[in-house]
């Protein structure tokens, strides 16, 4: 903006300048009036010039006090003005420099000019590095030309997702670009919104949209979009589902993190061995696909062979028993679609599925029986101890050789429920929380589960469920009371804690016979069935008679 304020000056002092000639011309004339007496018309010329003079004066007087009124008004203005100016140009500054938005100042090659300080910690660097950096130094090698095709034309106003490589980390600014002209130069003004953690976010959502969470693997959704894609093409499909057997007998005993894991292992045997050829998804919770494109039976018939014959090497290495079980089809012979296809091969891998079910279950079941022993829940003897006391106790009362066959196993398999229960609570020094006895208490159920699942224990199931049951029905997990408990858990009930109370644990020392017998006669009729108790107590004291005596 131009100040005229040079310009009033300089008109206010030619105005008081005119004003002093013509007075001191019109005083002068005024002291010579004598010199023209002679001549009457020429003195009242000259007193009219006088008048004159001093009326214009006066006028030119009145002039310049306005122009200096006007002047003064001039330079308040202006003062105000500059005073809004430095207050807007200082909000403006407060603005750049404390702004959490990065901003750039670029020439029309790309080479930077100046940021403020959110821009310089965005990019990691300080003032002389920047200047020193073009715009492509800092954006990833392989957005490049992306990046050149957005941002051209080059000096146009734009609002452009900008990526930029700092430090070996991609970061992404919605930058908002402005071009500045200042002369014969042209520069760009970027104002930058960091969406760094947004492009995350949302990559991450797009990846698991197709995506399994747990293996890795392409999901149903990404599966089905595949049959989509070739159902509108000419190419043979074959379709191979594999399918592992017993996932959840294996996460209602061992936990889900065993399931999880079983899992994993499939998907990395599938990853490691198809992943380069075959499109590969796990489509349910237990379930897996491999789409193979221009399949025949013979190529779906050598994949699934494979697959058998490389989990049954895993098992082998690892001491393990993942089971699986396998269907296949491909187009043609009557199955047109894609989906004729799938439909098939989910028929035939669960016919195999039925076939093998109860020997799948069996593996499992030993597979449990394995992890069992290799924990050494049979401390110090206790299963063998339970076993001859058990079987002493059967005889006594005359009990038939197939219920005393069922006994011993009951003995030896009672807590197998405990390969469910972490080993934080399981080997736990110490006494248990109220929590972590509550999570102990679920051995009866998961045992119980195991058991059910396997055709040797199925008999011993029931007893298995219910042998931590008290006579009162304070007792776990259902809470029964007297006769409503099995009389085969009412007798491993008394043993066991006679067992337990005579053999060390790690938070207590052992108890004599005595004491432990005064225990369970204490305990008749609340935790022990109060007839059971002294028969079974005569029968310790006199198995401890006779050890007492060897």
């Amino acid at each position: 903006m131009k100040f005229p304020l040079l310009e009033y000056r300089n008109t206010v002092i030619k105005d008081f300048v005119l004003i002093a000639t013509i007075l001191i011309i019109t005083f002068f004339l005024s002291t010579q009036l004598d010199l023209f007496e002679k001549t009457h018309d020429l003195i009242h010329v000259l007193e009219n010039l006088f008048v004159t003079s001093v009326l214009f004066s006066m006028v030119l007087i009145l002039l310049s006090i306005y122009r200096y009124i006007k002047f003064v008004g001039e330079i308040d203005r202006r003062q105000a003005l500059e005073q809004k100016l430095k207050f807007v140009d200082d909000r403006y500054k407060t603005i750049y420099y404390e702004t959490l938005n990065p901003v750039f100042t670029v020439d029309q090659k790309g080479n930077y000019l100046a940021a403020n300080p959110a821009g310089l910690d965005f990019l990691e660097c300080n003032p002389s590095e920047l200047i020193a950096k073009n715009i492509w130094d800092t954006a990833p090698p392989d957005k490049i030309e992306e990046m050149k095709q957005r941002h051209s034309p080059f000096l146009e106003r734009r609002t452009v997702e900008t990526d930029y490589l700092v430090n070996g980390k991609v970061k992404t600014l919605l930058l908002n670009v402005l071009p500045i002209s200042n002369g014969d130069e042209t520069y760009l003004y970027g104002i930058g919104h960091d969406i760094t953690e947004r492009k995350q976010t949302e990559q991450q959502l797009k990846y698991y949209a197709l995506h399994d969470h747990l293996t890795g693997l392409k999901n149903r959704a990404y599966f089905e979009q595949k049959l989509e894609y070739y159902k509108a093409t000419d190419t043979t499909i074959g379709i191979v589902l594999i399918d592992l057997d017993g996932l959840k007998l294996i996460n209602d005993t061992l936990g889900h993190p065993a399931g999880d894991n079983y899992l994993i292992i499939i998907a990395e045997t599938l990853i490691k061995n198809y992943g380069s050829y075959y499109e590969l998804a796990r489509i349910g919770g237990d379930e897996f696909a491999i789409l193979i494109p221009n399949a025949n039976k013979d190529i779906l018939e050598s994949v699934c062979n494979n697959i058998e014959q490389l989990v049954d090497n895993y098992n082998e290495s690892n001491n393990s028993n993942i089971s699986i079980s396998l269907g296949h089809a491909c187009q043609g012979k009557g199955l047109a679609s894609v989906y004729d296809v799938f439909k098939e091969a989910d028929n035939q891998m669960y016919r195999r599925k039925l076939h093998r079910k109860q020997s799948n279950r069996n593996a499992i079941t030993q597979t449990l029986v394995n992890a069992l022993e290799a924990r050494d829940f049979n401390t110090e003897g206790h299963c063998e101890r339970l076993e001859l006391l058990i079987t002493k106790i059967a005889e006594a009362f005359k009990m038939s050789s197939s219920t005393i066959y069922d006994l011993k196993l009951f003995a030896r398999f009672h807590d197998i429920g405990k390969v469910g229960i972490s080993d934080q609570i399981l080997f736990k020094p110490g006494r248990l929380t109220k929590s972590e006895f509550i999570e102990m208490q679920r051995h009866s159920e998961i045992g119980y589960r195991i058991a059910q699942s396997s055709l040797d224990l199925a008999p011993i199931a029931e007893w298995i469920l219910k042998h931590h049951e008290w006579w009162n029905g304070k007792g776990y997990p259902l809470g029964l009371k007297g006769e409503q408990i099995p009389l085969e858990s009412r007798i491993l009930s008394i043993i066991d804690a006679y067992d337990a109370m005579t053999n060390t644990r790690p938070y207590r020392k052992p108890l004599t016979h005595e004491e432990a017998v005064a225990e369970l006669q204490r305990c008749a009729g609340t935790q022990f069935d109060p007839k059971l108790t002294p028969i079974i107590i005569d029968i310790l004291e006199e198995i401890h008679s006779k050890d007492s005596h060897k």
